[in-house]
């Protein structure tokens, strides 16, 4: 996601991405994430689904993500929880 001078946030979709050997990335709703496109039907929040990630030396290795909605998700993460910790 890049900011633009408008102060609008715009995504750009990218073909991969790199994970440093022996490292880690984090996908989020306000970060990196997967956003799944002509599905055949809608996925609700709180459902799970299975996708397959391709990696380079790694091969195929299938994981099962949680659906959220990122707007929801976007607000938390702003907010943070409401009981009190953060």
């Amino acid at each position: 996601m890049t900011m633009q001078h408008d102060g609008v946030t715009h995504m750009t979709a990218v073909e991969a991405l790199t994970i440093p050997a022996h490292g880690a990335v984090t996908l989020a709703p306000s970060g990196e994430h997967l956003m799944l496109t002509g599905l055949k039907r809608a996925l609700a929040p709180g459902e799970s689904v299975v996708i397959t990630l391709l990696f380079e030396r790694g091969g195929p290795i299938e994981v099962t993500f949680p659906v959220v909605d990122a707007r929801t998700e976007a607000h938390a993460d702003q907010h943070g929880d409401h009981d009190g910790h953060h």
